[in-house]
C-alpha cells in the first residue's frame, strides 16, 4: 500500500529530518555544528564569499 504525502509534508519532514524543526541555538557552540554535521551526514563547501564566509552558510542558510 502506497501513502500519498501532500507537498507541504513532505516539505516539513526533509526541514525537520535536517533539523531545523527545533529552535536555533542563541549561541552556535562547535558541539552544535558538529551535531548537525552528524544528523546530515555531509556539508558541501563551495568557494563562494558573497553574503558571508563560505563555512557558516550550511549550517545556518
Amino acid at each position: 500500500m502506497t501513502e500519498a504525502l501532500s507537498p507541504a509534508l513532505a516539505r516539513r519532514i526533509a526541514l525537520a529530518a535536517q533539523g531545523f524543526g527545533r529552535p536555533r541555538p542563541a549561541i552556535p557552540t562547535a558541539r552544535h555544528f558538529r551535531d548537525t554535521a552528524r544528523r546530515l551526514g555531509v556539508i558541501q563547501i563551495d568557494s563562494v564569499n558573497v553574503v558571508t564566509r563560505t563555512h557558516y552558510m550550511p549550517a545556518f542558510s
